[in-house]
């Protein structure tokens, strides 16, 4: 069966391990009717619902408290590797980022920079990150991951188990394939963006995969780690749904989580899959773009506060 990511497959449940959700929509709160637009699985059935306002797709229904519980102690300790971070290379990653966020954006000359790495495992990505801005930084680790890295004499590093336990605002907040996993998306997007500094970035890396379960009845959603599907419909207009004080600077297909030197098939695969619509946005140049070819797995965005 096709998978959305090598980490982890979804699991079939019974109407018992079930909870039917809410009637309004639990991206943005708007209340009514939500189109039925793929299957996620059958008997019983579990479908995404699309929301007409922010665009979100969301599952019908979740799963029950215990039955998710056991699926994540299976999916942190045996699924995710050491460092509880679906991104091989960090280094990588962080070069990526720096062509949207420079060091001369994020702070006051001699501050230090803030990072909250929200869902960010051992806080690989964050710590790979301000190596790469090269600068004195304190990073918020907020995950039900244990593992943990020591702090160095320039990279500060404290670890939570909830957004609620941290304090304060951040320069730059990372939520790198972990929104798409939240009961509750609306309150974790309200909570993060209002602990972004002016001026700050909020990152998100999200599954778009709706094209595949229309295209490939088969295809697997990872339900129900994965209760919600985010592609550039929503992200182009987060901005105007939830009425952020922000400008877009980036939305485009998401960089592929494997490297070549890991997984060299599977990156090539999912680079082609992608190049389509990497090349459209190429000569558009638009960061609002919606591409032509919508088989691209995963969305990414950056976002920048405003005074």
């Amino acid at each position: 069966m096709p998978r959305a990511t090598q980490f982890h497959r979804s699991i079939h449940l019974s109407h018992s391990q079930l909870i039917k959700t809410s009637p309004s929509c639990p991206v943005c709160g708007t209340h009514g009717f939500r189109e039925p637009v793929a299957h996620v699985q059958r008997d019983p059935e579990v479908v995404l619902l699309r929301c007409p306002e922010c665009l979100s797709c969301s599952t019908s229904h979740i799963a029950v408290p215990k039955v998710l519980d056991e699926f994540y102690r299976s999916y942190y300790g045996d699924n995710q590797g050491s460092d509880g971070v679906a991104f091989h290379d960090p280094n990588r990653f962080a070069k990526h980022l720096s062509k949207w966020v420079h060091i001369e954006s994020l702070k006051p000359k001699g501050d230090i920079l803030r990072i909250c790495d929200f869902g960010g495992g051992d806080g690989s990505l964050a710590r790979a990150i301000a190596t790469q801005l090269g600068v004195d930084c304190s990073i918020d680790v907020v995950d039900y991951s244990s593992n943990e890295i020591q702090s160095t004499d320039s990279i500060d590093i404290r670890y939570f188990s909830s957004i609620d336990a941290t304090s304060g605002r951040y320069n730059l907040i990372l939520a790198s394939a972990v929104l798409e996993h939240m009961v509750d998306p609306l309150a974790i997007l309200r909570k993060l963006f209002f602990a972004i500094e002016p001026n700050g970035f909020f990152y998100a890396r999200t599954p778009f995969v709706l094209p595949f379960l229309r295209f490939i009845p088969s295809f697997d959603f990872l339900f129900p780690a994965h209760l919600h599907d985010f592609g550039p419909a929503f992200w182009n207009r987060a901005i105007r749904t939830f009425g952020w004080c922000a400008n877009l600077v980036s939305s485009r297909p998401s960089i592929v989580e494997t490297s070549l030197r890991n997984s060299p098939f599977r990156t090539s695969v999912a680079n082609a899959i992608k190049f389509p619509a990497l090349l459209q946005q190429a000569f558009q140049r638009s960061p609002d773009t919606v591409p032509l070819w919508p088989f691209v797995g995963g969305w990414e965005v950056v976002i920048q506060t405003t005074d």
